[in-house]
Parts: structure tokens; sequence; C-alpha cells
């Protein structure tokens, strides 16, 4: 907006940010609408051809260097189309804005509300959500939108009469309060937990909204009814700020999961946490790059100390390798890929035609990130049974296996993987017991009742 008004020799004023900034809204919603209809189209015809056999475009659809260029170029001739018709953007802005006019009244009164019951019901109720500072940056990031919206002709402007207008402006300067109760929420949670992405997005978020509510309290107290003026010269400024934080969060200068892993790992080493505290399986999946080089440097310093945990992080980190080469499948539709098996004690004691079954099912552990094959004598009567364990990124399955008169079956089996537990290093290093039942099982005339599968 700055950059077109600037190169179309226009004033850089409030007014004229906000008619480009309504334009450039409109203009992208109607161009993503023509998007979204011209790839279901595409879609609707590959099906048709489906039908007829012919997978060719269905096919075409998937590839990243057809249809990325298709959709750009649909966007593309989508925004020409539309600013040569500038008005019909204009007028679905005037539309919005009238709606606007009725609802913001409505929203003020809403905060009022809240603000007067808070000091009856204390705050706890609001943390006790989980989602309180959510809640006001969304309740104060309206209130902005809407005053903006209704506002933004300078001091000629007049949507209301006099006394509903000094209504809106106690909504307006009440909202510095809500930002107050969030900021407490969130540097609560910060203190508690350290850094995460979110809560560097929610505090980043909520320092651009107190900004504007400290700006507009303040022009309401110097101007009174005559505030407009400092809108204009708060908007226009914060406008130049959001920018600089769009392109510092952008780059690597505010890395949000650089910083929420170096506040993570700080926690370890200040021994605010203990070991079995670090979240892995967050860490890996969140903090990207950040996160793994944190992981490894960790590895390093405890690998004599703590080799269980060590063992910990490689499966977590083998287990996003796999849902990636997972996803990688279905977008290929690759079949023939299979997760990694595991014997124990070896292949030799498991049952050859049991191996030969399984292998022979089709896409048996596809999508599975590791699979174990165990051979055991669980009853202690000289005959091995054969067990195989399914293990998924957050759970496992284990079946039984046994033989019919038609081949193999098999029963599923209670399964229990704590999160700080790894089965091939268990299997590996630690010795395989066999622990009797806490309670006997109640078998009446072929009726089972077995309470310890349920403890």
């Amino acid at each position: 907006m700055y950059i077109k008004l600037q190169a179309n020799q226009q004033a850089i004023t409030y007014q004229s940010l906000f008619l480009a900034s309504w334009r450039n809204a409109v203009i992208f919603a109607v161009s993503f609408l023509f998007t979204a209809i011209f790839f279901g189209i595409l879609h609707l015809g590959a099906a048709l051809f489906d039908l007829l056999g012919i997978d060719l475009f269905t096919n075409l659809l998937r590839e990243e260097w057809f249809w990325v260029p298709a959709i750009t170029l649909a966007f593309s001739f989508a925004i020409h189309v539309f600013r040569k018709i500038i008005y019909l953007a204009d007028n679905i802005s005037i539309i919005l804005q009238t709606l606007m006019k009725f609802l913001l009244p409505i929203l003020v009164l809403v905060s009022l509300g809240f603000l007067i019951t808070l000091p009856f019901t204390g705050l706890d109720k609001l943390w006790e959500t989980r989602s309180g500072s959510f809640l006001l940056l969304w309740l104060t990031a309206l209130s902005l939108f809407f005053v903006n919206a209704i506002y933004h002709k300078g001091n000629e402007n007049k949507p209301y009469k006099i006394l509903l207008h000094r209504f809106v402006l106690i909504g307006v300067l009440i909202l510095p309060i809500f930002s107050v109760i969030s900021a407490y929420g969130i540097f609560s949670r910060i203190g508690q937990y350290g850094f995460t992405p979110d809560r560097l997005w929610a505090l980043s978020i909520w320092s651009i909204l107190t900004c504007f509510t400290l700006g507009y309290a303040v022009g309401i107290l110097r101007f009174r009814d005559n505030w407009l003026l400092a809108q204009s010269k708060v908007n226009v400024g914060m406008g130049l700020l959001v920018l600089a934080f769009v392109l510092l969060v952008s780059s690597p200068i505010l890395n949000f999961k650089a910083i929420s892993s170096n506040s993570q790992m700080a926690r370890y080493y200040s021994g605010d946490i203990s070991l079995e505290d670090i979240d892995i399986w967050y860490i890996s999946r969140s903090l990207g790059k950040p996160g793994y080089q944190a992981m490894q440097t960790l590895k390093t310093e405890i690998a004599d100390s703590d080799p269980e945990f060590v063992a910990l992080i490689n499966k977590q980190y083998r287990n996003l390798e796999k849902s990636t080469e997972q996803r990688n499948r279905i977008a290929t539709k690759d079949v023939e890929s299979q997760a990694e098996i595991t014997y124990w004690p070896n292949e030799q004691t498991f049952n050859a035609d049991l191996i030969d079954h399984l292998n022979e099912t089709e896409n048996h552990n596809r999508w599975t990130t590791a699979e174990f094959r165990l051979s055991i004598d669980l009853n202690e009567d000289g005959i091995k049974e054969y067990i195989t364990i399914l293990e998924y990124p957050r759970s496992a399955i284990a079946d039984l296996w046994y033989e019919t008169g038609d081949g193999w079956g098999n029963t599923r089996v209670k399964i229990e993987i704590p999160d700080n537990k790894d089965l091939a290093y268990s299997f590996e290093h630690l010795e395989v017991k066999l622990q009797e039942p806490e309670y006997k099982i109640i078998n009446v005339d072929g009726i089972v009742i077995n309470v310890n599968a349920h403890r």
C-alpha cells in the first residue's frame, strides 16, 4: 500500500491507506474464490475422465510442475480482471462497513458487560478455559478492526449520534485493560513453560494490538471527540511498524523456532526441568532445524550417562522421517515400502511359516514406523508363542498369532508403552521378564472375565 501510494505520487494518509487496503482485501478474496472454483473444475474434469479409464489428467493434477503454475496463472488473471472493475471492490467494502457500523455498538456492549462482570467472577475462571488470552486478543482485534472500518474519514466523519459515539469511545478507551489482562495470561504461561512459536506469536500480536490501543486511548484522553486526529497518525506509523515486523519475522533475525528451542533447553540447563520433562515429540515436530540441532547437542552430552534417552531422541526423529516417507508414498501411490522389522531374540526362533504369512499379507506394516516380532514362551509350557507389535508415532498395536485349520489367526492384545520408553532399546539392552497377573482370570462355562486387561 505504501509503495503503491508513493509510486502514484499520492499523500500517505490514513484515508488513502484505508481505501487501498480494503481494495486489496476484496480483490484478494474474490481472486481466491475464482482460483478455487477454477481448480475445482479441473478436478471435476479429471474425475470424469477417470470414469472413462483415462487417468492422465488425474496424474497431471498431482504434479507440482503443473498445478503450481496453473493456480498462479489463474490467480494472476483474476487480479488483473478485478482490478479493472475496482468499483466492485469499493461497493463490497461499503456494504461490509455498513454492517460493521451496526455491529460495533453490540461489540462494545459485550466488552463492557464482560469487564463489569469480571471483578465478581475473578480471573481464575478465565484462565481455566486455557484460551482466555486468546479470546481477549480476538476481542481487542475485532474492536480495533470495526472502529477503523467505521471511523476512517477524519473529523468530519460522524457515523453515530453523539451519545452512541461517546459510548463507542468508552469501548475503545477500555481496550488497554484487556491488553493488561491478556498480558498477564501470556507471560504466566511463558514463565511456567518457556517460549514456543505459538506463545511468541501471541506475544507479538499482543504487542502490536497494545500499541494501537494505547495510541487510541491517549488520543481520546487528549482530543476527546476529535480523537481521530490521533487515530490517523497512529495508524500510519503502526502500518510501517507492522511491515517491519513482518519482514523481521520472515528472516533469520527473528526466528521463533530458534528462540523457542533455546528457551526450552535453557530451562533444562538451569535445572527448572529434568531430562525426562523435555518434550522430544514437540521439539521434533514444531521446532524444525533449531530443535534438531539442540537434540543432537543434548545426545552428545548424555551419551554415556543416559543412553536410553538418546534412544528416545533417535526414535522420535526416526518416526518423523517415517511419517514424511508415508506422506510421499501416499502422493506417489507407492505400496512397496515396508517398515523395518526387528526380531527378538532373533529371526531363527520365529516361525518361518508365520514370517511368510506376514510378508504375503498386503500392506501388513506399510503405515507403521517399526515392527517387532517376538518369539516367547508365555505360559512356560515349552511351546513358543508369537507376538507382533506394530509401532506408530504415538501408539502401538500388538497381536498374538496362532495356527488354525485355515491358516494363521490372530488376537489383539493390550500393550502400554510409556512416553519415556523405546521398544527397540528395551529389547536390545534390557532383560525380558514374564510377570504373573495380579488377579486370577474368572472362567464360568466359557465366559471369561479378566480384570487385569483393563487395569
